[in-house]
């Protein structure tokens, strides 16, 4: 080989790789999709009355322990907790956590993992569409119980304006805001109640769910609960 293309050949990778560097800067996502949008403030967004359901005053759903409080505290942006109750003394717990960053290291922390850190079994999941808020929402209920308590809780996840439900379509949404140049934000919205009925109680917590939804905001409302699947 020519001492000429001893020279070339070096600078030729060199501009290749200094070529797959940018467009790998380029394709990773560096702009958060909430900085776009207006703020979330869940206290806001969420009412604390609508319908036939009123708050009650400093209710605890759930206390994590101090583990759970760190992880929540560097994953979440927001975090909104709160108890409702309707005429017929029905008391529904409302928890949401919302966070701006859902990139691979910021994900939403799914009851799955929270639950049974807190000493509650899973008895039962089913994944399923339920019309809430005007609109078919994938929602995942589980069947949790500690002791005598049987605490069945609804829920669904967001990424962006998607609801998903699993690693994979959590990864599908993500990869889509990335094409997009975002990284997109993400919320958790579960609804559970103490009752052996669990069909009656999974009943109540749709019925709830439907009534919230239709009371958030408009502007917030697909990023409550997704765009219509």
């Amino acid at each position: 080989m020519s001492r000429k293309s001893d020279t070339i050949v070096p600078w030729i990778i060199c501009v290749v790789m200094g070529a797959a560097s940018i467009a790998a800067w380029r394709l990773t996502p560096h702009t958060l999709l909430a900085d776009q949008l207006a703020p979330i403030r869940l206290d806001a967004v969420f009412p604390k009355q609508f319908g036939e359901w009123k708050a009650l005053p400093d209710v605890q759903v759930m206390i994590p322990n101090p583990q759970q409080q760190e992880t929540i505290r560097e994953i979440y942006t927001d975090t909104l907790t709160r108890g409702y109750v309707n005429p017929q003394g029905r008391v529904i717990y409302l928890s949401v956590a919302y966070g701006k960053n859902q990139s691979d290291t910021s994900a939403v922390h799914y009851p799955e993992v929270c639950y049974p850190a807190q000493g509650f079994s899973l008895m039962n999941s089913e994944v399923l569409e339920l019309p809430i808020g005007g609109r078919n929402i994938r929602v995942k209920r589980l069947l949790t119980a500690q002791g005598a308590r049987t605490e069945p809780l609804t829920y669904w996840t967001t990424v962006g304006e998607r609801t998903v439900l699993s690693g994979k379509t959590y990864k599908l949404a993500q990869f889509g805001y990335g094409f997009q140049g975002v990284i997109p934000d993400g919320m958790i919205v579960r609804a559970s109640s103490i009752g052996t009925d669990v069909q009656k109680e999974y009943a109540v917590q749709q019925q709830f769910l439907d009534e919230l939804v239709r009371a958030v905001p408009a502007d917030f409302r697909t990023r409550v609960g997704g765009k219509d699947q």
